[in-house]
């Protein structure tokens, strides 16, 4: 059974709708038809700056080899994955199934027939489920009859199923599962803590790349186990050096000592990687909060500079690097809609002209790239039930 398959999505005011087109061959093997095992395929929509995954099912209901005499227990199931919905669903939802069947010539031998089906488990994974005996399978189960009797060894009939389904549109959210961001720091710090007297816990400096940052010994010693291993060896310096900006090293300072953050203005990935590369080493135990409050930063600048795909595909790599889930499905969303296309040509091939033009191209052929798992592109022709160019195996 060959497959492909295309999904869009359209935004009301209130309500999205998410249309799937699932189209699938059928054919016999000389006087008994073929046996088929249960298939079940996932597939993308994007909404906002979202990638949401989807699964429909086709086949019969248990793992075993699919032949005549079983066909009653054939199913044909879509799936939502419940971590792509809120916690709970206020409303009902129902799924429409559009069916279609076509031969060889593109001649319609099953007129459009649909459905309306109700999910049967919405506390998990909500799952529209038609079995043999609805209009959609029997009318599937009954093309494949047709062939068997018109002995259509080398015919192949396409069947044209495409799915619709309506939600509201605050069922869907980039996370239902945000941790607390860190709350900005209420004043301008002193980090030499000029209120102690004694001089000697105010002498440690750590050096930057571009610049100094003068702090207190025995705030730094009760803030982090690196400094503290750093301060406590017999030959312990009155300067510290680090590979970051000061920029960075005020902010990871500010941090661990109020457990506040605030970045003022663009951030850079660069900055950003710096930050959590440090606060790796600094005291990793109390990142959270910080790692947050960066991914939230940037979501933000990834929707503001949309079209601008190298910052797009920087950020992407950041988001691999330091497990930033969130900001790595955000901008897999955003250039698979916009960048597709340009993406492909530009960093999809290895060649040495991209290499020179595409400095990024590198780290992303090493991580398996940006889309997945053999990124391409085939237009066909309209399709019979909505009538839209299909976009085929473009795959994420």
């Amino acid at each position: 059974m060959n497959s492909s398959m295309t999904s869009t999505t359209s935004v009301g005011e209130e309500r999205v709708t998410f249309r799937h087109n699932f189209n699938f061959e059928i054919s016999p093997t000389g006087h008994r038809l073929s046996f088929i095992d249960r298939r079940e395929t996932s597939f993308v929509t994007i909404h906002g700056m979202a990638i949401y995954e989807w699964m429909i099912a086709w086949g019969p209901e248990q793992a075993f080899n699919w032949r005549r005499n079983l066909s009653r227990k054939s199913i044909l199931e879509l799936t939502i994955p419940s971590f792509t919905l809120s916690d709970r669903l206020p409303h009902p939802i129902e799924a429409t199934f559009h069916l279609s069947i076509h031969d060889e010539d593109d001649n319609e031998v099953c007129p459009l027939v649909s459905q309306t089906v109700l999910p049967q488990n919405v506390d998990s994974d909500p799952k529209f489920r038609l079995d043999s005996d609805s209009l959609i399978v029997s009318r599937i189960l009954w093309a494949r009859d047709q062939l068997a009797r018109l002995n259509g060894i080398n015919r192949r009939w396409t069947c044209y199923l495409c799915t619709m389904l309506q939600l509201e549109a605050s069922d869907f959210a980039l996370s239902t599962n945000w941790g607390n961001p860190a709350p900005p720091p209420p004043n301008p710090l002193d980090f030499r803590f000029g209120s102690i007297v004694d001089r000697s816990r105010h002498d440690i400096t750590i050096v930057c790349l571009n610049g100094r940052v003068s702090a207190s010994k025995e705030a730094l010693f009760h803030a982090s186990t690196y400094f503290r291993g750093k301060l406590l060896r017999p030959e312990a310096s009155l300067e510290i050096y680090e590979h970051a900006t000061r920029l960075v090293v005020e902010e990871l300072i500010t941090y661990m000592l109020t457990e506040t953050y605030a970045h003022e203005g663009p951030m850079s990935t660069r900055h950003a990687d710096e930050l959590l590369q440090l606060i790796e080493r600094y005291h990793p135990i109390k990142k959270g909060s910080l790692v947050t409050s960066i991914e939230q930063h940037l979501l933000v600048q990834v929707d503001q500079k949309r079209t601008d795909l190298p910052f797009l595909l920087r950020c992407f790599l950041l988001a691999l690097k330091n497990g930033l889930d969130r900001l790595a499905v955000a901008v897999g969303a955003i250039v698979y809609e916009l960048h597709f296309n340009d993406y492909m040509l530009d960093y999809g091939a290895a060649t040495e002209l991209n290499r020179r033009n595409h400095p990024l191209i590198n780290d992303l052929q090493s991580r398996g790239g940006l889309f997945r798992p053999s990124a391409h592109i085939k237009l066909t022709s309209l399709h019979p039930l909505t009538r839209d160019v299909q976009i085929i195996s473009k795959e994420l």
